[in-house]
């Protein structure tokens, strides 16, 4: 079954470990999305500014010990494509998913943005990873069991807040494409540092368009530069957690993990704070463990 040189056991174990890290980057993500829904009635903009910007001081600190010229060297010629991955991916995209929660709510933009994986995977196809029919299949299961989890209806939601939702999902994705092409084989948390700057300009542009947006920032109450603090040490710590696993396994693997964010949420919430849930979140668990199964 394994090969002389022990490569399809390695990658195995490379799979669950992957597997495992963004598991914990979905309990993280989570936690992220419930911290950002009380903090967004100031300005999505205006909240993701704060959030981009405690982190990239946090991974500026955290680089010192890791900054050399050598891995400085080897970071640059790809920098630009880091750039426009935290740009898009995050800048836009998590812009758009605040967006998104001020008018569907929690529930529904997790479950529109959630499809993001299916963009990753057509993505993979391309690029040349493994897309088999299992991997495929586990996909599906994956953002099915989402979807399942979320009582989801289109008929509840406003367009607007479909259509930021479904930009947040491809701006993921192309994040995450660009993540998984130039990120390997480098320190995770130097190319963060090095990264992470470049969203903090592209968002003052937006907040000084809008001068409103930007005296917003004076009127928020303590709590929620609070709130936006701790929602940037989880980013922080998801962010590694989920580059690394980009390092080590396919994206076609770790995104639909990270996309189980709705589901994790539901059990969190049974487990600590005893709130029942339906069938159809168990039904959606059980497609969640199947799909993950298909995915190694």
């Amino acid at each position: 079954m394994f090969t002389g040189d022990g490569t399809m056991l390695s990658t195995l174990h490379e799979n669950f470990i992957a597997v495992a890290l963004s598991f914990v980057c979905a309990v993280l993500n989570s936690f992220g999305a419930l911290v950002l829904k009380k903090c967004t009635h100031f300005g999505a903009f205006e909240s993701n500014f704060i959030r981009l910007s405690v982190t990239t001081l946090i991974f500026i600190l955290l680089s010192i010990p890791y900054a050399t010229k050598d891995e400085i060297n080897r970071i640059l010629p790809v920098l630009i494509w880091l750039a426009l991955a935290v740009i898009i991916g995050l800048a836009i995209g998590d812009t758009f998913y605040i967006k998104s929660l001020q008018y569907i709510g929690v529930t529904r933009t997790a479950a529109i943005s959630s499809v993001y994986p299916l963009f990753v995977g057509i993505w993979g196809y391309f690029a040349g990873e493994k897309i088999t029919i299992f991997r495929t299949l586990g996909i599906f299961l994956i953002v099915a069991s989402i979807w399942l989890s979320t009582n989801f209806s289109f008929n509840r939601c406003p367009e607007t807040g479909v259509i930021l939702s479904l930009g947040a999902a491809v701006s993921w994705a192309i994040g995450i494409v660009l993540i998984r092409t130039y990120i390997g084989g480098l320190n995770v948390i130097v190319a963060n540092a090095m990264r992470y700057p470049f969203a903090i300009p592209f968002m003052l542009f937006l907040l000084m368009v809008n001068k409103d947006k930007f005296s917003n920032l004076r009127k928020m109450p303590r709590e929620d530069y609070i709130m936006l603090t701790f929602s940037g040490v989880l980013t922080v710590v998801s962010n590694i957690l989920f580059v690394y696993s980009l390092q080590i396994a396919e994206a076609s693997l770790v995104s639909p993990i990270v996309a189980t964010q709705p589901i994790l949420t539901s059990l969190l919430a049974y487990a600590i704070l005893k709130e029942n849930i339906n069938c159809r979140v168990w039904l959606s668990v059980f497609l969640l463990m199947v799909g993950t199964i298909l995915l190694l």
